[in-house]
């Protein structure tokens, strides 16, 4: 039986954790299934291929653009790009002209599955109607679409007009958490022992807002250290925010480090960003190392946490709603270790990899019409 071609679509605004989500399906599977992937400028496609494992991944060549203001000429050519692939799959806003070319040149196009992880700030707050009217208009022509929890599905189903949204919460294996990390991947920790970590993880842009969580830090009653793991171009404004809180000391902007599985245990906490569609990648890796995690509670992430951690997370990403968020934990160990242990067994008995790559090959093999071609 020839092994299915997929397509990844991944555009300028894609979460990290898809990218990752991707690999872990497509080393899954091994020879199951063929894959090329199409990488946003900047993309890196050296750590995907190392996240797929032995499984055989190409990189897109030439590939059209997928931002741009609204063309025809563009969505023919991403059309073109499509087609002789059994299956195209699409991850976010960045991507959603993927099913808008399939919507506009429908003919020979292979299904497409679209996924969306979580939505900007303004997005949440019901902003932004025209991407609302744009999702509406182009996954009319996606065979499925995929979310990770039941606040995202409810947002699909009022603003985008999306009825039977696969929900698919997020797998993790815990055998990706490094036991030991190796310190000097962060410099300017602290050398005391005992001083609280907390960390972050995303891009230093200004959807994520980190300054409030500078703000937020300068407000705690006792020793901390922050590090945010990113890059971006508000570097510079977040140490300046350090700075004049007078905390400048006490933070580390260490870079992109990669896959948050291998630096984690670093932490003492993990405090989420803004932009909550990455949970299901550093959020969720912190679960299952036994961090405890806050932040603000969007869409479905308290349905996500054990009820013990549910009331840990701020209305709003604000400076005095985090700082009286982050205290009671940065002040605690034990609670600390309480509610980190919760969150290592509700990732272990909520989110193992084996439920989640048999939904998603059950929803690939569906769209496809090839039942039993990844799991058979």
């Amino acid at each position: 039986m020839t092994p299915p071609h997929f397509l990844h679509l991944f555009g300028p605004e894609a979460f990290a954790g898809q990218s990752r989500r991707a690999a872990a399906l497509i080393a899954a599977w091994g020879d199951r299934a063929r894959h090329v992937v199409m990488l946003p400028e900047g993309g890196d496609a050296v750590r995907l291929r190392a996240a797929a494992g032995a499984a055989r991944v190409e990189m897109a060549q030439n590939p059209p653009p997928l931002s741009g203001r609204p063309s025809v000429a563009r969505y023919e050519a991403i059309a073109r790009t499509m087609r002789g692939y059994d299956l195209v799959l699409t991850y976010g806003w960045g991507a959603i002209d993927g099913p808008m070319a399939a919507r506009v040149f429908g003919r020979d196009a292979p299904p497409v599955v679209h996924h969306e992880d979580g939505l900007e700030r303004d997005e949440l707050r019901g902003g932004r109607r025209d991407r609302a009217l744009y999702r509406r208009i182009a996954l009319s022509a996606a065979r499925a679409l995929a979310v990770p929890d039941a606040g995202l599905a409810g947002v699909a189903a009022r603003r985008w007009g999306q009825g039977g949204v696969h929900v698919i919460p997020p797998g993790i294996d815990g055998n990706r958490i490094a036991h030991r990390p190796d310190r000097r991947l962060v410099s300017g920790l602290p050398s005391v022992r005992g001083v609280p970590i907390i960390g972050a993880v995303g891009d230093l842009t200004s959807a994520n807002d980190w300054p409030s969580l500078i703000r937020a830090a300068g407000g705690l009653a006792g020793p901390f250290h922050l590090v945010i793991a990113g890059e971006g171009p508000e570097r510079h404004r977040i140490a300046g925010a350090a700075a004049a809180m007078g905390i400048g000391d006490r933070l580390s902007l260490p870079g992109n480090l990669g896959d948050p599985a291998v630096y984690l245990r670093l932490f003492d906490l993990l405090v989420l960003p803004d932009r909550p569609g990455d949970f299901a990648d550093a959020g969720l890796c912190a679960m299952a190392a036994g961090l405890p995690i806050t932040g603000v509670a969007s869409l479905g992430l308290r349905d996500l946490v054990p009820p013990a951690a549910a009331d840990r997370f701020a209305a709003a990403f604000d400076p005095i709603l985090l700082r009286d968020a982050i205290e009671p934990l940065r002040a605690d160990a034990a609670r600390r270790k309480a509610l980190g242990d919760a969150n290592r067994c509700r990732a272990t008995e909520a989110f193992a990899m084996a439920p989640f790559v048999t939904a998603y090959a059950a929803l690939y093999e569906g769209a496809m019409d090839r039942l039993g071609i990844l799991t058979g």
